[in-house]
């Protein structure tokens, strides 16, 4: 690894101190309170309703659970915000863009833009795979994943990017 330049000796003791710690952090996990995240689990539903009814009372843009474009057009008329498209010349409902609008129009979006982030997180739902039966949370961090050498955990498996020693 040092002959293809992997390795900087003047940053190898650093970066096995680096690894020790991650290794800990996977092994010992981050402990998730089993009880609330069942409930949540079990009453996913019902939350959701109440959350899109309570937040969508003032946009009027929601089915249920499905976001609809024509409705977002006519909020988005009624209160003169220009919203970016897609090439297709529909509205760009991304989550760049809408984080980037609640920004200009943070009365106007910026709870839409939370709504949409909380429903999206809700049907991914894919953190109960990697809590173990001691009721912590375990995921890969994979260190130096990224091109700028940062860590880049699996998507929705993480409940936190910041984790404490075994038995706190």
């Amino acid at each position: 690894m040092y002959r293809h330049g992997a390795i900087r000796p003047d940053r190898a003791l650093l970066a096995g101190r680096f690894y020790k710690a991650v290794a800990r952090v996977e092994r010992c996990g981050v402990p998730i309170d089993v009880t609330t995240y069942h409930a949540i689990v079990t009453h996913r539903t019902a939350i959701l309703s109440r959350l899109i009814r309570e937040v969508d009372r003032d946009y009027g843009v929601y089915d249920g659970e499905t976001f609809k474009q024509d409705r977002f057009a006519r909020y988005l008329a009624e209160q003169g915000i220009d919203w970016p498209r897609t090439p297709t010349g529909r509205l760009n409902t991304s989550a760049d863009v809408f984080e980037d609008q609640a920004k200009l129009y943070p009365a106007q979006v910026r709870p839409l833009a939370e709504l949409r982030q909380t429903v999206g997180q809700f049907h991914k739902n894919r953190l109960s795979e990697p809590i173990g039966s001691d009721g912590r949370n375990r995921a890969p961090l994979w260190p130096y994943s990224s091109i700028t050498g940062r860590n880049q955990p699996p998507g929705g498996q993480s409940s936190s990017s910041r984790a404490t020693g075994c038995g706190s």
